[in-house]
């Protein structure tokens, strides 16, 4: 299954890359938790410093600022109407983010390219 490939892809280069990552504060994982979150969705943030790994995680990507529910329903219903027809993602690389100081914005350090492109739908 494509979703469980790519599920696979970013729980490696996580794991892979650990050692890169700043580790968040306590009082700032704390701050994070809500409501809505899972009991492994917890547990995820406090060990990883983020609750949407592994066989929590969902592809996203930021695009915008905080949208309201209105504008959140339009683009699902959206996107839920086109997914069949997008057909396979080549995914070719990475590029890796860093923050180069707390609130600063983020910069890119280093842009992976991968040997091999694997399609994921």
């Amino acid at each position: 299954m494509p979703t469980e490939r790519l599920r696979a892809m970013a729980a490696s280069v996580l794991q892979t890359l650990a050692g890169l990552r700043a580790q968040a504060s306590q009082e700032s994982i704390e701050r994070r938790i809500t409501a809505d979150m899972s009991a492994r969705q917890i547990a995820l943030l406090r060990e990883w410093g983020y609750p949407y790994l592994f066989d929590e995680y969902r592809f996203h990507m930021t695009l915008s600022d905080s949208l309201d529910a209105a504008a959140r329903a339009s683009i699902v219903a959206d996107w839920a109407r086109r997914i069949d027809t997008l057909g396979a993602m080549p995914v070719h690389g990475a590029a890796l983010f860093v923050e180069p100081q707390a609130g600063a914005p983020f910069t890119l350090w280093q842009r992976l390219t991968f040997n091999n492109a694997q399609e994921v739908a």
